[in-house]
Order: C-alpha cells, then sequence, then structure tokens
C-alpha cells in the first residue's frame, strides 16, 4: 500500500522532495519502487560533498560513481557541488566538460590535493548562466576569450591562485555581482580600481589591501566584514567613509 501511494505521487512532487534532499538519501530512494528506480537520474541538484564520499562503500570508487552519475543524468543540472580529494585532475576536467552542455546556476568546487592546485579549465568559464560560483583551492588563469558571467550574483574565491589583473577583469566582468568573499588569495586586494558598482555584501579574509587616491568607495554596500586584513588605518578610515550605506561592519 505504501509503495503505490509513493508510485502515484505527481512527478512534480517526487521531484521537489528529491531536491531537497542530501544526494546519499536521493539515491537510496531507489529501492522505493520500480517506479522510482532511476527518478534519482534526474534531481536538478548535484551534491558531491564529504558526507556522499563517506557513505559509499569502499568497493565503489568516488570517481566511478561520479561519471557514471553524469553519463546516466537525465535533464538538466542547474546546481552541482564537488568536494574531490585526489592526486588526480585529468578526470575533474571531464566532468566539467559533461556539465558544460547544461544549465549551471549554482557551482561549488574544492579540490584538495597533496600537490599542485587544480588549473580551472576553460570549460567552466563557458557556463554564462551561473548566479552563485564558489572556487576553492584551485588557480585561475582567464583565457583571452573570457567574457565574464553576466548573471552572477554571488562569487566566492579561497585559496585561490590569481594574479590581481586577472581578479579584476573576474570582478569586473561580472555586472550583476551583489556578493563577494575573497579568502587568502596569493597576491594584495587592491580595491581602488574594481568594477562592482551592484556590491552590497564584502567579505575579505587573510589579505591585503591598499588604496589608490581615486578610490570612489562602494556606493550600495551594506555589510562588509574584514578578518586578518593587512591595511593601513588611515586607509581603513577612508575605506568606510566611501560607503554611505553601510549598516554592519565586522573587523577582526
Amino acid at each position: 500500500m505504501a509503495s503505490d501511494r509513493i508510485t502515484r505521487l505527481p512527478d512534480n512532487v517526487i521531484d521537489e522532495i528529491l531536491k531537497h534532499l542530501p544526494l546519499k538519501d536521493v539515491v537510496r530512494t531507489s529501492v522505493l519502487s520500480r517506479e522510482w528506480r532511476y527518478k534519482w537520474l534526474s534531481v536538478p541538484h548535484l551534491n558531491f560533498d564529504h558526507d556522499f564520499m563517506e557513505s559509499l562503500p569502499s568497493e565503489c570508487p568516488p570517481e566511478c560513481v561520479i561519471s557514471h552519475t553524469l553519463l546516466l543524468h537525465k535533464g538538466p543540472i542547474r546546481k552541482f557541488s564537488l568536494e574531490y580529494t585526489n592526486s588526480g585532475h585529468m578526470v575533474v576536467d571531464r566532468w566539467l566538460k559533461i556539465l558544460k552542455s547544461n544549465c549551471i546556476e549554482e557551482f561549488s568546487l574544492q579540490v584538495w590535493t597533496e600537490t599542485t592546485l587544480y588549473a580551472l579549465p576553460s570549460d567552466l568559464l563557458s557556463f554564462h548562466l551561473l548566479r552563485h560560483l564558489q572556487l576553492t583551492l584551485v588557480e585561475i588563469t582567464l583565457p583571452t576569450t573570457f567574457r565574464g558571467f553576466p548573471e552572477l550574483v554571488k562569487l566566492s574565491l579561497e585559496h585561490v591562485q590569481i594574479t590581481y589583473d586577472e581578479l579584476r577583469m573576474f570582478i569586473s566582468s561580472c555586472p550583476k555581482l551583489e556578493w563577494l568573499s575573497l579568502h587568502e588569495l596569493t597576491e594584495t586586494f587592491w580595491v581602488h580600481d574594481v568594477d562592482a558598482p551592484k556590491i552590497k555584501y564584502l567579505e575579505l579574509v587573510g589579505i591585503s589591501v591598499e588604496l589608490a587616491p581615486t578610490f570612489n568607495g562602494f556606493s550600495l554596500l551594506a555589510e562588509l566584514r574584514l578578518h586578518m586584513v593587512d591595511i593601513a588605518p588611515q586607509e581603513l578610515q577612508r575605506f568606510l567613509s566611501k560607503c554611505p550605506l553601510l549598516e554592519l561592519v565586522s573587523i577582526a
């Protein structure tokens, strides 16, 4: 009887249920009934996080599971998150090539290795529908063809290797950007010539900041968080004075 009630659920209700479950639980729904066996292969949100990796049996390598899921997946993937720990980068490149044909709106990537940082391939930089982007422990080199992310609203970069000139180009090529978090980047973050007129939230952690005489501030900035930031007191005072809509400031 329970199986019949599950089977008769409308597709939109099933989709909504699956969308809010952790991926490991979504996969487990395949045993509920014959009709549910492959429904998990059409969920629009794929989160291969640490908990998912830990839930896999020892005889199921994460690389095989992720590749299998992406190759068999049906329908659009709106949200994709990956926490990957391995010395090989080529498999991540292959996954991004598969995702390239999807309508990704939220993307999070964290690659842990013992050697070099993962060099972000150009495939990700062509995801033009992105609204949220979070990158951790990667190296970014922008190709000459980079045209930015026209829909990006939220950007988080943590332990990312990128030159300041390319960071400036990256941010300036996201005209709708409202939320920006930068953690321990490899170079000084120069605020003065970053073109981000719609920024409302700015978080800087573990980096240095210098302003130029031409610094005009962030006219819409409402929340500022500075943690372990190297900035001269007079520069900080000038920074704050140039942000007229500031409501919350956190400095540690």
